[in-house]
């Protein structure tokens, strides 16, 4: 299975929230087409917000994305397509189109 074969979700509790489509491989970056499912709606406003702190990073990481990133880590879990659960992510949602990346590289915003 190539890269844009595979297929990722977001979880909130105990529900796929989302389904992410890979589009693209840029490592250590995965890019995705987000296809909502129901209960989407409670994280989107979460992800929306760490999207655009990060979007606003010039330079040096702040402590109000740092908080934001925080927020949709304790609130999500991200799943590879085989299922298993990505111990540390950076992941962004802005609309239709999430990027991510998994491991122990370090955490910032990157784009």
């Amino acid at each position: 299975m190539g890269p844009h074969d595979q297929v990722w979700h977001l979880h909130h509790g105990d529900r796929v929230v989302a389904s992410l489509h890979v589009t693209e491989a840029d490592f250590p970056w995965l890019r995705a087409r987000v296809e909502p499912a129901p209960g989407f709606d409670a994280v989107a406003p979460l992800l929306a917000e760490e999207a655009r702190l990060a979007d606003a990073i010039d330079g040096d990481v702040t402590a109000e994305w740092e908080a934001a990133r925080d927020r949709v880590r304790a609130a999500t879990r991200l799943s590879r397509p085989d299922g298993r659960d990505v111990r540390e992510y950076l992941l962004h949602v802005d609309g239709s189109e999430a990027w991510w990346r998994c491991g122990d590289e370090g955490a910032g915003a990157g784009r």
